[in-house]
């Protein structure tokens, strides 16, 4: 009869083959996101085998001591690897090998481990046990872990913390299946919950993929509206618009009016993000939807078109911003009113200071 723990392992192993399967048909991916969430997908199911067959052949037969020490090896050594493979995922390291320095540290101790005990040991009745260096391999583990949420905030700033709370709790899944070995040895979850941490992980992508434009990496025009429809409170916005546009295109071509776009949007999630969320609805039009300190606008669009003329001095070419913003307040009037008062005043501004 299968055992509840083989049961979960089979059921963490066929959840991520069909992940496997979704990712190789998930065509808004970039292809080394693909790669990075497969080797990610391939490790965990090798943990998870590699931790069941260790379970299996503790205090078994004398004669397959040699197996269960090479699957013990095989499951510390790959461990710190997991949290490099996830890092990739979240933020492109290709050329830092800092970060591979605990996962290589680990896999000597693992090497000499097989030799001396020092991190594990499988005695001669096939059992295992912690060596007196064990602590060490707990410090790659953390420091690995260290490694994944850092590079998980910065992901998340990237996309200005949308569903922050959704990856927040993922994290705290993550370091759950990190300190459960730990804490109980006798608990076999760890890789479980890494697993389905993984899982919650690609869909968290996804959903942040169907919400952001990709050249900009600003929220897309379905988010916009999404946001329009669900506003409450009082909330500034502000639109921006590049003029001269398609004369920018025309001139000196489409890729360098997307380049003044991505800079354009750097500058705004830098400026604004703190504040509220940014949004791409159109062509080379942009929206600012404030809801901290609402009031303090006119700083902001201040420093923004300052230092879009500071890039501007730089290079001649890079096309000035015309805005226009409004309040609104649910009590006189709707959010769409609201936009249209925005959007007049921008245009208003854009006819008062069109550049020859």
């Amino acid at each position: 009869m299968i055992s509840l723990y083989t049961l979960i392992v089979i059921i963490s192993s066929f959840s991520l083959l069909i992940t496997i399967v979704g990712v190789y048909d998930n065509y808004f991916m970039p292809e080394f996101k693909q790669k990075s969430f497969r080797i990610l997908f391939a490790m965990l199911i090798a943990q998870n085998w590699f931790e069941w067959l260790g379970v299996k052949l503790n205090g078994g037969a004398a004669e397959f001591v040699w197996l269960h020490v090479l699957v013990k090896f095989c499951e510390l050594s790959i461990t710190p690897f997991v949290s490099i493979a996830a890092s990739d995922i979240v933020h492109w390291v290709k050329g830092k090998k800092w970060m591979y320095i605990p996962a290589v540290l680990n896999l000597v101790l693992q090497i000499c481990s097989v030799f001396t005990g020092i991190v594990f040991r499988i005695d001669g009745a096939n059992v295992y046990s912690r060596g007196p260096l064990y602590v060490l391999y707990v410090v790659t583990l953390v420091v690995g872990a260290v490694f994944m949420i850092l590079h998980c905030q910065k992901f998340s700033s990237k996309y200005q913390h949308r569903n922050s709370l959704f990856l927040l709790m993922i994290m705290v899944m993550v370091l759950l299946a990190i300190a459960l070995p730990i804490v109980e040895p006798s608990l076999r979850m760890d890789w479980t919950c890494m697993t389905f941490a993984a899982i919650l992980f690609y869909i968290y992508y996804n959903q942040l993929e169907q919400q952001i434009d990709p050249l900009t990496a600003l929220l897309n025009r379905k988010s916009y509206d999404y946001a329009i429809k669900h506003i409450r409170k009082e909330t500034a916005i502000i639109f921006f618009d590049v003029d001269r546009f398609k004369y920018i295109n025309d001139t000196y071509g489409h890729d360098f009016g997307d380049r003044c776009l991505i800079v354009m949007a750097a500058e705004m999630k830098r400026i604004f993000g703190k504040k509220g969320y940014c949004y791409r609805f159109g062509g080379d039009e942009a929206c600012v939807i404030i809801k901290k300190n609402v009031r303090d606008i006119d700083a902001l669009i201040s420093k923004y078109i300052e230092s879009i003329n500071m890039i501007r001095e730089v290079d001649k070419k890079v096309p000035s911003v015309s805005f226009g913003y409004a309040y609104f307040n649910r009590e006189k009037e709707t959010a769409f009113e609201t936009v249209k008062r925005a959007d007049e005043m921008m245009y208003s501004y854009k006819n008062k200071h069109r550049e020859v």
